[in-house]
């Protein structure tokens, strides 16, 4: 009798396991469309906390001039990255206008082809030089 009891019981935790992702399965989906929108949020928050690092080993002189400018640059475009990444996953395409179209456009334009970084239209890439 308690064998079949605890058969019973197992039986029926091993279904509610195998059964668990189809009742949670929406759950999911909606966490993978917010990825993007989580990750970029996440790039952006560490591109300023190194940056205020930077500020702080600057001021305390433990970095040089020459690194803190190249640094600086390199974590500058990280946070517009991700805030052009932001802008990207939260985007209604709805919601566009003719201005915000022509900032796409232009956003589109200061992307390098190769790396993705941010850069002046018509100069090199500041990051892989392209």
């Amino acid at each position: 009798m308690i064998a079949g009891m605890l058969i019973a019981a197992l039986a029926i935790l091993a279904l509610a396991y195998v059964a668990a992702p189809l009742r949670f399965g929406a759950a999911e989906e909606s966490q993978v469309e917010g990825r993007p929108v989580e990750e970029a949020r996440s790039r952006k928050r560490a591109a300023l906390s190194a940056l205020l690092e930077l500020d702080e080993d600057a001021e305390m002189g433990k970095i040089s001039t020459a690194d803190l400018v190249k640094l600086r640059a390199t974590y500058e475009m990280e946070a517009v990255m991700a805030l052009i990444q932001l802008d990207d996953a939260e985007a209604d395409p709805a919601d566009d206008d003719e201005l915000e179209v022509e900032i796409k456009a232009l956003r589109k334009r200061m992307q390098c082809p190769s790396c993705g970084a941010v850069r002046s239209p018509g100069e090199p890439c500041p990051r892989c030089g392209a």
